[in-house]
């Protein structure tokens, strides 16, 4: 019987040695150890050859490169047709609450697992972890077979292959690459990310106009792009960069698209989502809900960017949709899924994995139609959860404030009070901000323009 293969992120040598001895002493397994995660994501080629993934927290110098590691790996198996393997969190320091916090965000709950051991405990009776390995195995094992036995969501995974073969992204511009790279800099400092923006002078004046929004109360004192990332946050200006930009690379749609009308009803919900979250009271500190903002904002404003690759790449089905939706009343999404074999928002979904977007941002797209109940796993955070709920929020709003798509399915949402539970927030205070959240929307479109 073949070795199944075991891959660890360590950086401790000897700890490696121990880890692959103790692994390996029954003969049931395979391990490769390095202390790379470059090296060990090149040999992640969708293939399944990799059975379980073991990382420790701390890697070299920084804790938590482990973390980082993971992040990684579910950014590329979203490209893949099998799921992502396993993955043992064996940490040698306590980091339970860090990995809960952090990694538990980019893995199924179900397969994900912390274990405490220490160096000095690893011995070659130490069968802690190997029994930790053989359960985690067998849960992947059951999961998989309910997969199987479930024709619905097989149909739904064929068809997101599909898509992924057929719908051929744009180019990211330059600019929104570089930025992207910045970002990855955990080192990054404002002149850096200023010096990528500054390339653009358009970028760069938009940039300085979206810092002095009416929201951050400093109207006309922010005059440099320094400043604008210090008032605003590194990440809030990034995102906005980035989510700005996508537009640009989707020109090419069918003239009978209105795009137009797209960019007003993202660029109103990006408005509302940013004073929203600018307020989310549930967040406490000022600084976290300023961050969060810049998130929403980007988020809403490509909240809606999967309805551009499917009339780009499945013109006659979206005319389908239409029709279907006509005659039944049932929702676009539902339609789309009935027709197409995935919703707008999947196809936004695939569309921020190819762009490597923040997993936030690539959740929330992909799963702003969802219920509110029905989060994906990856959302079950403080912060994920609030996102759900403010990207509601935006959405609809941004209808009731004439900003909304022509629909034939004569659906479009509605303010509920529901959408503010939990936030901090009440639908009265957010009736009580309409001139002003009017007045921002029209403020976003003279920043963001070509409406």
């Amino acid at each position: 019987m073949a070795k199944q293969k075991i891959i660890a992120l360590e950086g401790d040598p000897r700890r490696g040695a121990l880890l692959r001895q103790i692994i390996e002493a029954g003969g049931a397994y395979e391990v490769e150890v390095s202390d790379s995660a470059r090296a060990l994501l090149d040999r992640m080629d969708g293939q399944g050859g990799v059975a379980l993934i073991l990382t420790n927290t701390r890697v070299r110098k920084d804790d938590h490169d482990g973390l980082r590691f993971i992040k990684a790996l579910f950014l590329r198996y979203q490209g893949f047709q099998i799921p992502l393997p396993p993955i043992i969190v064996c940490s040698a320091v306590q980091q339970a609450d860090v990995v809960k916090l952090y990694a538990f965000r980019f893995s199924e709950l179900p397969l994900i697992y912390y274990v405490l051991i220490r160096t000095e405990e690893l011995e070659p009776s130490c069968d802690k972890l190997v029994q930790l390995i053989e359960k985690s195995l067998d849960r992947r094992r059951e999961l998989e077979a309910g997969i199987e036995g479930n024709r619905t969501a097989e149909v739904k995974r064929r068809l997101r292959g599909l898509l992924r073969q057929t719908v051929n992204l744009p180019q990211m511009p330059d600019v929104a690459v570089r930025v992207q790279q910045a970002l990855r800099d955990p080192e990054v400092a404002f002149r850096k990310l200023a010096q990528v923006i500054g390339s653009d002078l358009t970028l760069a004046a938009n940039v300085i106009k979206l810092a002095n929004s009416p929201i951050y109360s400093v109207s006309g004192t922010i005059g440099t792009i320094e400043d604008a990332c210090r008032q605003v946050g590194l990440r809030a200006i990034a995102n906005a960069v980035v989510a700005a930009k996508v537009f640009d690379a989707l020109e090419t749609v069918p003239v009978e698209f209105d795009l137009r009308t797209l960019r007003r009803h993202c660029y109103a919900a990006a408005s509302v989502a940013r004073l929203v979250g600018r307020r989310c009271h549930a967040l406490g500190k000022a600084e976290v809900q300023m961050q969060f903002s810049g998130s929403m904002f980007a988020a809403a404003l490509l909240h809606d960017i999967g309805k551009v690759l499917l009339v780009e790449h499945f013109p006659e089905e979206c005319t389908q949709v239409g029709t279907l939706a006509a005659e039944t009343g049932c929702t676009q999404a539902v339609a789309e899924e009935q027709v197409v074999g995935v919703t707008h928002a999947d196809a936004g979904l695939l569309a921020g994995i190819e762009w490597q977007f923040p997993v936030l941002l690539i959740n929330v797209i992909g799963s702003h139609h969802r219920e509110l109940t029905g989060l994906l796993a990856r959302l079950k955070t403080t912060q994920g959860r609030l996102a759900q709920r403010v990207i509601r929020i935006a959405d609809a709003a941004a209808y009731e404030f004439g900003f909304g798509m022509s629909r034939q399915d004569m659906g479009a949402p509605l303010l509920l009070p529901e959408y503010f539970e939990t936030t901090g927030i009440t639908l009265g205070d957010f009736r009580g901000w309409t001139r002003e959240l009017k007045d921002d929307i029209l403020y976003t479109f003279e920043v963001l323009g070509k409406v």
